[in-house]
């Protein structure tokens, strides 16, 4: 068997690289498939964490700041809030100080829905009473805000980060020069065959130029890199976001212009439009690099462990967005046979001190009879890393039926879909009573997934496109 010499360039997404999804679904498959021969491992997100310690703090606590500055001067009076996303779910407890009318969204997905209790509206249909708009976002406010203001120019537009993003933007500069500098000092002295990058966060990419540099170092190293979930609505995409470049086609080309082979990991559906060149992809270059091949997990921890049920129906994951819909739904319905057991990521802990150390959420989830799995952003349906966990360990799933999920697994084998709280109850009640078909379609689910997507497969497949062996 060949081995390959491979430099794995990891995000450490959040607390020790090990818990991130770099670690997780991609180093350890690669290294437990047997196919990687010498390896080094650089974790980027290390030195741009002293770096932004040193200056002093960062954009959460400057947006939290602004807030609280804003609540004592609007005080009592109606606000709109700007953009029902993920920075809203994360700031939702000081946006609630507010005297919130609504939230407005141009995102069609979102308009009309409910989001944390308030209503969603299209900017079209923000109340002319309300003389106070507040945008809660990071990565669009400089877009969000010229637009605003033409658009509401009788009214108080207000912004979080814009005395922040000058000094940010230029220490996020000397940052990626430097973790840059790095990636090419680590190819140059180690050489490798195989250049493993697993991005997550668009404001910490490093950018291609460097991989381009990396490339005219060692003309000979192929890389392979992932994507990761993806805003198509919205246009934006963490994983492609490789240049820092305010134009759309240079966000989104980046990682095809440099990269051999590029997994797709959550959204069939967008790349069927890739192939196509359909809308915003009509320019894109190499689309035949990209592959619909979804990550597996830690083979050493994901697997089938053999452990009685205990446990009738449960969640796995943070009460995020919709999930904590469906996390309240299944409580009201089932009380104690209902069990949300949260998350691997400790830094979540707090929302409802649900951290479990990753032996601990792999026993639980073999011991689950009923494993629901839904969306979580009200605006992104995507392909979710929780349905291989659970059909890597044999364990049944009801799933939220969605495109990217069916693109992958066919339904009977090891998931079933569901629509609807009426749906998803019917569907439970059967199957808790019906123990004998329950276990027969987990089981058809464990065996064609580790048949089809063992470690050792999903490496191979990879290294034999990139004609490495």
């Amino acid at each position: 068997m060949k081995k390959v010499k491979t430099l794995f360039v990891l995000h450490e997404q959040f607390g020790h690289f090990t818990c991130c999804p770099g670690y997780t679904e991609v180093f350890k498959p690669f290294i437990c498939s047997g196919y990687v021969g010498e390896f080094d491992v650089f974790v980027y997100q290390r030195p741009l964490r002293k770096m932004r310690g040193a200056a002093q703090f960062g954009p959460r606590r400057h947006a939290v700041m602004v807030l609280n500055k804003l609540k004592e001067q609007i005080g009592d009076e109606e606000v709109v809030i700007f953009c029902a996303g993920k920075h809203s779910e994360d700031f939702i407890e000081h946006l609630k100080k507010f005297n919130i009318v609504c939230f407005a969204d141009e995102n069609p997905r979102v308009v009309g829905t409910r989001f944390h209790g308030y209503d969603v509206v299209s900017v079209s249909d923000v109340p002319s009473s309300v003389k106070h708009l507040v945008i809660s976002s990071f990565l669009h406010e400089k877009k969000i805000g010229p637009k605003l203001r033409r658009i509401f120019p009788d009214r108080n537009i207000y912004t979080l980060y814009d005395g922040f993003m000058s000094n940010h933007e230029q220490l996020k500069r000397v940052i990626k020069s430097f973790i840059g500098k790095e990636l090419l000092n680590r190819v140059y002295g180690f050489r490798p065959e195989l250049l493993v990058y697993t991005p997550t966060w668009a404001g910490e990419n490093i950018p291609k130029q460097y991989f381009v540099k990396a490339k005219a170092i060692n003309p000979d190293m192929k890389i392979f890199t992932i994507w990761w979930d993806f805003d198509d609505e919205g246009k934006v995409n963490s994983l492609l976001d490789l240049e820092n470049d305010s134009t759309l086609f240079a966000l989104e080309k980046a990682s095809l212009e440099f990269a051999d082979f590029i997994a797709e990991n959550s959204n069939y559906t967008r790349l069927a439009k890739l192939y196509r060149r359909e809308g915003i992809y009509r320019y894109y270059p190499n689309v035949e690099r990209v592959y619909w091949w979804p990550t597996i997990f830690d083979p050493e921890y994901y697997q089938k462990l053999y452990l009685p049920k205990k446990y009738d129906i449960a969640i796995f994951g943070s009460p995020e967005g919709k999930r904590a819909k469906w996390i309240e739904f299944l409580s009201k319905e089932y009380g104690d046979r209902f069990h949300h057991f949260g998350t691997l990521q400790e830094r979540e802990a707090s929302l409802k001190n649900n951290w479990l150390p990753k032996e601990e959420y792999v026993k639980k989830i073999n011991e689950t009879k009923i494993f629901v799995n839904t969306q979580t952003l009200e605006w992104r349906v995507s392909f979710k890393g929780k349905v291989r966990e659970a059909l890597a360990c044999g364990t049944f799933v009801l799933e939220e039926d969605n495109p990217e999920t069916r693109a992958f697994v066919k339904e009977g084998t090891g998931v079933i879909y569901f629509n609807g709280e009426k749906d998803l109850k019917s569907k439970i009640d059967y199957y808790l009573s019906h123990d004998k078909e329950r276990e027969e379609i987990a089981e058809r689910g464990y065996r064609w997934f580790n048949d089809n997507f063992s470690h050792t497969k999903w490496v191979r497949f990879i290294l034999e496109k990139l004609e490495i062996m």
